[in-house]
């Protein structure tokens, strides 16, 4: 329940060794989420003992645009997490135009998961226009979503000019062979940038086998790169 997560986010405020906060699947609601954000906030102020939070989880969670909102409040208040994944919501384009906002001058979070939260070409768009000006993000997950050619094509554009991004997921969408091909090129264009767009209905099985093919080989180099980077 909310009051049970507001209480939980009480005590995880005292905890000096929190790396990750999980609520998955725990029917938080967006009063829960709006509790999760309140601890953001205490983490945003430079909360000693929330300094090691860095990634928050709340997959699944029937979060509507009013959690996304109460969320971005937090991040745009300077909140230091490192990965938000938020995916199988309803977040919707007005949801992710406030984390959008939220992201634009923001430096810290590097993944963002948005995947299946009923998100079209108009929260693409959003999502693309932040990327013109954002340098820390590098995981973009908006599979299953609603996103067709325009919305792919106004990604894309941002990916030519974002030289941070090298994750972009859009599986699963409304995406045809105009926007694949596009996608594609992207990649072709900028050897260590994966952009997923198998698994799109719209496109002919020709070229997504082609795209299929081409992921595969980039997926392995910026696979390399995040263990070196990682040192492992």
């Amino acid at each position: 329940s909310p009051g049970a997560t507001a209480n939980l986010c009480d005590v995880f405020a005292n905890c000096p060794n929190l790396h990750r906060l999980r609520f998955w699947n725990a029917h938080l609601g967006d009063e829960g989420a709006a509790a999760v954000a309140g601890l953001l906030f205490r983490e945003a102020r430079m909360a000693p003992r929330l300094a090691s939070l860095r990634s928050v989880d709340l997959n699944e969670n029937n979060l509507g645009p009013d959690a996304a909102f109460a969320i971005a409040d937090a991040l745009k208040a300077g909140a230091r997490i490192k990965w938000l994944d938020l995916g199988y919501n309803h977040i919707g384009d007005s949801g992710a135009a406030a984390l959008a906002q939220a992201l634009h001058h923001q430096h810290h979070l590097q993944g963002l998961v948005l995947q299946n939260n009923d998100i079209a070409d108009a929260g693409a768009a959003v999502l693309a226009n932040m990327l013109m000006s954002n340098v820390a993000l590098r995981h973009l997950g908006l599979q299953a979503n609603a996103i067709s050619d325009l919305g792919a094509l106004t990604l894309a554009d941002a990916l030519d000019l974002n030289r941070t991004v090298t994750q972009l997921f859009l599986n699963e969408n409304l995406i045809g062979d105009e926007g694949a091909t596009r996608l594609l090129g992207v990649m072709r264009d900028r050897e260590r940038v994966l952009v997923s767009v198998c698994n799109n209905r719209r496109v002919k099985a020709g070229l997504d086998a082609q795209i299929r093919d081409f992921e595969d080989r980039v997926r392995r180099t910026v696979y390399q790169d995040y263990l070196q980077e990682m040192n492992m």
